[in-house]
């Protein structure tokens, strides 16, 4: 059996991978609903947290885990029958950040650029990363960043271009040409 372990709503050292969806068959598969439905990080887990609407974060070990029609079926220990599945139905999918896969040069884990300061070469302070959106890449779309500036948000395309250099250890990230991308 698993132990729970309290934490806040936004502990730091978790990493949400997706939400719990229905129960699949009656021995306690669930269905997971991965919020990147392209990550590799599940196929190399060994243990999973869930954390309910309240806030409180469960261990649990895989026993079994497969893709299925864009998500991914997993049987967890302690969860056995359909009722155990249904009761952590729309539970958030944690992992520990020690659990990822190590990115590849020049890649980043969103939640890694999130809290960054966006500063332009000179050094000049232009706002703070708040958030990532993703477009269609089948369109030509980037990644963008949100970058609060001036109690505005300002979109930027996450490229070569506009983003010269990630400093994670500095916690800044130093952006060029940001100025087009402002609103006068």
């Amino acid at each position: 059996m698993s132990k729970a372990y309290p934490a806040k709503v936004r502990d730091a050292r978790f990493i949400p991978l997706g939400v719990v969806g229905r129960p699949h068959g009656l021995k306690g598969e669930l269905k997971l609903h991965p919020y990147n439905p392209f990550t590799e990080t599940f196929d190399a887990l060994e243990y999973l947290y869930l954390r309910s609407p309240g806030g409180e974060i469960q261990k649990f070990i895989i026993e079994q885990l497969r893709p299925f029609s864009g998500d991914f079926l997993v049987v967890l220990e302690g969860i056995a029958d359909r009722n155990g599945s249904e009761r952590v139905r729309g539970f958030e999918v944690l992992i520990e950040e020690c659990q990822l896969q190590p990115c590849k040069e020049g890649e980043y884990y969103w939640f890694q650029l999130i809290g960054l300061k966006a500063v332009l070469e000179s050094g000049e302070y232009v706002g703070e990363v708040v958030r990532l959106e993703e477009t269609n890449p089948r369109l030509g779309g980037h990644d963008l960043l949100v970058i609060k500036s001036r109690g505005r948000e300002v979109m930027a395309p996450f490229i070569s271009r506009v983003v010269k250099e990630v400093d994670l250890a500095g916690g800044r990230i130093v952006v060029i040409g940001i100025k087009d991308f402002m609103e006068k």
